[in-house]
C-alpha cells in the first residue's frame, strides 16, 4: 500500500476510473467475459483496500503524534523522564521495577485494581513488586490496543459508545410518546391526561479476555524485539474477533445483545435465498421510519461478500449506472442508494434463511466498555519451559435502544 495521502487518492481515483471505462464499454455493447469478470473483481476488491488504507492515514494525520514529538523537544536534556511505556515494557522483559519507575507502576495498578480484584491480587500491596504481574496498560499502549481492536472491529465507529469507570448495572431509559398527539383546546374544555410509554434497558459488563499466549523469555528480553506492537496485535485480534461475533449476533440474554438480534424484520416477503435486487434494498431502506432513515448516522452494514454481490448490481430499466458509488473526495464515504457502508464481517453473507443487511440508524445501537483493556502476567506458572503467558481481559456489553419505533432493521432472506 502507498505511504502517503496522495498516492492512496490517486490509485483509488484510478481504480474507480477503471470501474466506469469497463461500464461505459458494457453499456457500449461489450460483454463481460471471464477475464474481464475477474478483472472487475481485481478492481472491486482494490479499491475496497484503498478505502480502508485511507481511512488509517486519515486517522493518522489528525493526530497529535507530531506535536507531542515537538513538545518532548523542547523539555530540558539535562533530565530525561521514564514514560509509562518504558516502565511497562521492562516490567514485561524482566519482571522487576526500577525504583524510578516504582510510582508509574503503583498509579497503573490503582487504576485497574477495581477489575474483579485481580491487580491487588496479584501484587504485593506494600511494597508493589512485580510478583506474577496483573498491571493496568498504560496510556500508550492501550492506544495501541484500540486501534488494533478498530482495525478489526471496523464497525465500531458505526455505533454510539459509552466508557464507564465501573461495572455496575446501567439502566437505560427511553420513552415512546408517538401516539400521543396536542390538541386544539376549546374554551372552558378540561385538560386531558396523555401517559407516555417509559421503557429502561440494562446495560451490564460482561467479561471478555484474549485466553493466555506463552512468550519465551529469549525472546522477552530481546531488545530488539517491538514487544509492545506483538503483544497489541496478538491480544487485540483475539478480543476484536470475539466482541465483533458477540456485538453482531450475540443473544442478549447472559451475553451482549448483537445488533443483528436487536434489529427488526423488514417485512420484506421476496427477498430471493441466493441473491438480492435493487428493489430488495430500497424496500428495506423504506422500511425504516423517515425520522430515522433522515439521519447522517443512518447506514447500511453488511458482510464484505455482500457488498462485493451489490457493488456489481446497476439501477436498472436501461440505467446501468452501478448502485454503488465510489467516493471521489477526501474524507466522504462511499454510498448505496446515498447511504454510507459498514463491512461487518460477523454478519452472515448472502444464503437462505439469512440476515444478510441491516440499515438504520445505529447510533441507536449503545456498546459499553468497563474502563480499559486489562494485561495479566502470568511469571510462573510456564517457568519450568522458560516462558511466560501473558492475557488481556475487558468488559463490555451492547444493547439495542430502541422505545418501540424500530430504528434499524434487517433484511432476511427465504429459506428456499
Amino acid at each position: 500500500m502507498p505511504g502517503t495521502l496522495k498516492e492512496s487518492y490517486e490509485l483509488r481515483n484510478k481504480a474507480a476510473a477503471d470501474l466506469k471505462a469497463i461500464r461505459e464499454a458494457v453499456k457500449n455493447g461489450e460483454t463481460i467475459d471471464e477475464a474481464k469478470s475477474q478483472e472487475i473483481d481485481r478492481l472491486l476488491d482494490e479499491h475496497g483496500e484503498l478505502v480502508k488504507h485511507i481511512d488509517l492515514l486519515e486517522k493518522l494525520e489528525k493526530s497529535n503524534f507530531e506535536q507531542v514529538a515537538q513538545q518532548e523537544e523542547k523539555k530540558p536534556e539535562k533530565k530525561t523522564e521514564r514514560t509509562a511505556d518504558q516502565a511497562f515494557g521492562d516490567f514485561l522483559r524482566y519482571g522487576n521495577i526500577r525504583e524510578e519507575d516504582r510510582s508509574i507502576m503503583v498509579g497503573l495498578q490503582e487504576r485497574g485494581a477495581d477489575i474483579m480484584g485481580q491487580s491487588r491480587a496479584a501484587t504485593d500491596p506494600q511494597s508493589h513488586t512485580a510478583g506474577a504481574g496483573g498491571y493496568l496498560i498504560p496510556e500508550g499502549f492501550q492506544a495501541s490496543i484500540d486501534v488494533a481492536l478498530l482495525n478489526y472491529f471496523q464497525q465500531l465507529e458505526a455505533y454510539d459508545t459509552l466508557n464507564t469507570g465501573s461495572g455496575n448495572d446501567i439502566p437505560w431509559p427511553s420513552v415512546n410518546d408517538t401516539s400521543n398527539k396536542g390538541r386544539l383546546l376549546d374554551e372552558n374544555a378540561e385538560v386531558l391526561v396523555k401517559n407516555a410509554a417509559f421503557l429502561s434497558r440494562t446495560l451490564k459488563a460482561y467479561m471478555f479476555t484474549s485466553d493466555m499466549v506463552k512468550i519465551p523469555i529469549q525472546l522477552l528480553q530481546d531488545s530488539a524485539i517491538p514487544l509492545e506492537s506483538l503483544i497489541s496485535n496478538l491480544l487485540a485480534e483475539r478480543l476484536g474477533r470475539t466482541l465483533s461475533d458477540y456485538t453482531t449476533t450475540g443473544a442478549g440474554t447472559t451475553e451482549p445483545e448483537g445488533v443483528v438480534t436487536g434489529a427488526t424484520a423488514s417485512g420484506q416477503s421476496s427477498v430471493a435465498a441466493t441473491a438480492i435486487t435493487r428493489d430488495n434494498i430500497l424496500d428495506l431502506i423504506y422500511s425504516v421510519d423517515g425520522a430515522y432513515r433522515s439521519r447522517a448516522s443512518a447506514a447500511l452494514m453488511m458482510h464484505d461478500s455482500t457488498f462485493k454481490a451489490i457493488a456489481k448490481l446497476t439501477i436498472g430499466t436501461s440505467d446501468d449506472r452501478p448502485l454503488w458509488q465510489p467516493s471521489i473526495i477526501a474524507g466522504q464515504p462511499d454510498t448505496i442508494e446515498g447511504k454510507r457502508i459498514y463491512i461487518n464481517n460477523s454478519m452472515a453473507e448472502i444464503g437462505a434463511g439469512n440476515v444478510s443487511v441491516l440499515f438504520g440508524d445505529f447510533k441507536k445501537f449503545l456498546v459499553r466498555r468497563v474502563m480499559g483493556t486489562t494485561l495479566f502476567v502470568f511469571r510462573e506458572k510456564y517457568m519450568d519451559f522458560l516462558q511466560i503467558a501473558i492475557m488481556a481481559y475487558s468488559r463490555w456489553d451492547s444493547k439495542l435502544i430502541d422505545a418501540g419505533t424500530h430504528p434499524i432493521k434487517k433484511m432476511t432472506h427465504s429459506a428456499t
